[in-house]
């Protein structure tokens, strides 16, 4: 009985490792290539930009000071007066005073930075 079976399965376990030993890329191994190289792509050409974007968008938002003409989120143009704490500013807007935290400016403003972005 038992060299019944394995007459039966055995014709199939040599059949499929004369496969896997086959093309590279027919192999699970070579399968995962592209998929690899997709992850690497999007990494370089997402991730990475954004990650640097955001870096200098920190280290702009840190380096402000009392008197930088800034631009906020929300499109005004306003003026720092003082620094209240590391995450809020009280900035002038035209003669009113308000208190605005980091993360409602969205950087530094000029006449120069403003064309350009046009």
């Amino acid at each position: 009985m038992l060299d019944t079976i394995t007459a039966l399965f055995a014709p199939m376990a040599y059949a499929q490792a004369g496969e896997v030993q086959g093309n590279f890329f027919q192999s699970g191994l070579g399968q995962m290539v592209p998929f690899v190289v997709m992850i690497i792509l999007f990494y370089l050409l997402l991730i990475r930009p954004n990650r640097k974007r955001q870096r200098e968008q920190e280290n702009t938002l840190n380096s402000l000071k009392t008197g930088d003409v800034v631009l906020t989120s929300s499109g005004m143009i306003a003026t720092i007066e003082s620094v209240i704490d590391p995450r809020t500013f009280l900035i002038n807007l035209g003669g009113i005073k308000v208190k605005i935290v980091k993360s409602g400016i969205a950087g530094k403003y000029s006449e120069e930075t403003s064309l350009e972005r046009k």
